[in-house]
This record gives structure tokens, C-alpha cells and sequence, in this order.
């Protein structure tokens, strides 16, 4: 659950480019203004969305039983490790993610090798 946590906060970091480092890591190119950034970012809430609605209609449909179970099996701590994960995911980003000069360091080191 975590190493999927992790995919999905890592696309969101990387979709808004909030540690330009990651990004440089990943080898991505900057978005050319903020109206596109803008634009790609609703473009990925909105297909999360529409892909958990779409599942949950699925499963409602075909597996009405399965849904009305799974609801009753929630609790509030389900929440609180769900907020955890996120927190602990983000936290590990963050640390792990080297500052530009770091990067720099590296990089410079990998291509004299």
C-alpha cells in the first residue's frame, strides 16, 4: 500500500512541480507557463475521479454486495493510516529528494566516472 501511496503522491509532486529537484531527477522538462501546469493538474484530479467513480459504479453495479460490506468495515482508523501514509510518503520525498547543488554534485561525479 505504501509503494502505491508513494506512485501517487510522487505524480502529483511531479505534476506540480512543487521539488523542482524530483523533477530534475526524473528528467522532466518545466511546464512553458502556469495556465498549462493548471490544465495538466485538473486534467489528473479529474481522471482520479472519474476513475474512482467509475469503479464504484462498476463494482455497485456487478458486485452490489461487495460494496455495501466494505462500507460497513471503514472505521475511523482506516482514515488516520490512509493520513499517515500520505504524511509519511510526502515527508520521504521531501528528505530523500537532494537540494540543487547536491544534484549537481552528483551528477557532475556520475559523468567524470
Amino acid at each position: 500500500l505504501y509503494s502505491l501511496g508513494a506512485c501517487f503522491i510522487g505524480v502529483f509532486i511531479a505534476a506540480t512541480e512543487s521539488i523542482p529537484t524530483f523533477n530534475k531527477i526524473l528528467q522532466l522538462v518545466p511546464f512553458p507557463n502556469n495556465e498549462f501546469a493548471t490544465t495538466i493538474f485538473t486534467v489528473l484530479l479529474l481522471n482520479i475521479v472519474a476513475t474512482g467513480l467509475w469503479d464504484f459504479v462498476s463494482v455497485s453495479v456487478f458486485a452490489g454486495d461487495i460494496i455495501r460490506e466494505s462500507r460497513k468495515s471503514i472505521t475511523r482508523a482506516d482514515f488516520g493510516k490512509f493520513i499517515k501514509m500520505i504524511i509519511i510518503m510526502v515527508a520521504a520525498i521531501f528528505l530523500l529528494t537532494p537540494t540543487e547543488e547536491d544534484f549537481d554534485k552528483i551528477k557532475t561525479e556520475m559523468l567524470e566516472w
